[in-house]
């Protein structure tokens, strides 16, 4: 649908005889001149208004939402012309197709003491990440005696509390658990130490991703100085 045009001046001075002063008097001179100046004013903000919406008489509008990509320029949309806001296109690609992917391990056999926290940062690469996956068990050769030696496999990302995890725990049937941070309060459990930590009694507490960093908190549960003896792999994105 076209956009309406202003038609003629409803009551124009043409038609009207030479000597005005012996037809209409100033006034309605002047009444005449603001009523046409009215008509154009009017048509002029309905047009505006009509601009404005985002109706189907806005035929314009209309046209630019229904737009499909195949009728846009192939490289018409320049990086320069997308949005920074966060949550926009160009962070959201940016998220989807990210290949900046690193790996690594990181082995600790640091002495924890009684009742302590000890916290271990990895620098993994230059930019900020999104999420990751680390594997942690105690560091020892995998053989035929000590198979049931398992460790953790568990999900990492900015937020410290949501972990997905997949541990076992060293018992006659070396039973595996599928869980949560969330729901659990901690990572491992002192009955999972062995495994993961390589001494009792020292847990996981929390793993996250600070930037570039992930993050690792390992607790002494006991009251006696421990040693960590662990290896930790790791991949993020």
């Amino acid at each position: 649908m076209a956009y309406p045009k202003m038609g003629e001046i409803t009551d124009k001075f043409v038609g009207q005889p030479y000597d005005l002063n012996s037809v209409l008097s100033p006034a309605k001179v002047w009444e005449k001149l603001d009523a046409q100046s009215e008509e154009v004013r009017v048509f002029t903000n309905s047009l505006i208004d009509l601009l404005n919406s985002t109706g189907e008489d806005n035929w314009l509008y209309t046209a630019i939402v229904n737009a499909i990509l195949g009728q846009i320029t192939d490289g018409s949309l320049t990086d320069v012309k997308l949005s920074d806001v966060a949550g926009q296109i160009k962070e959201r690609v940016a998220t989807h197709f990210n290949k900046n992917v690193e790996c690594g391990y990181a082995v600790y056999s640091d002495s924890i003491p009684a009742n302590s926290s000890l916290t271990k940062t990895i620098a993994a690469g230059v930019m900020a990440h999104k999420s990751g996956k680390l594997v942690i068990r105690q560091n020892i050769e995998l053989t035929s005696v000590n198979n049931y030696k398992n460790g953790v496999f568990l999900t990492v990302s900015a937020d410290g509390d949501n972990n997905l995890i997949v541990a076992g725990a060293y018992t006659t049937y070396n039973n595996h658990s599928a869980y949560s941070r969330r729901v659990n309060g901690t990572i491992t459990t002192t009955t999972q130490a062995t495994l993961d930590c390589g001494t009792i009694g020292i847990i996981i507490d929390k793993a996250y991703i600070e930037g570039e960093n992930i993050i690792i908190i390992f607790k002494n549960t006991t009251a006696g100085e421990l040693s960590l003896n662990c290896s930790v792999d790791w991949e993020v994105m």
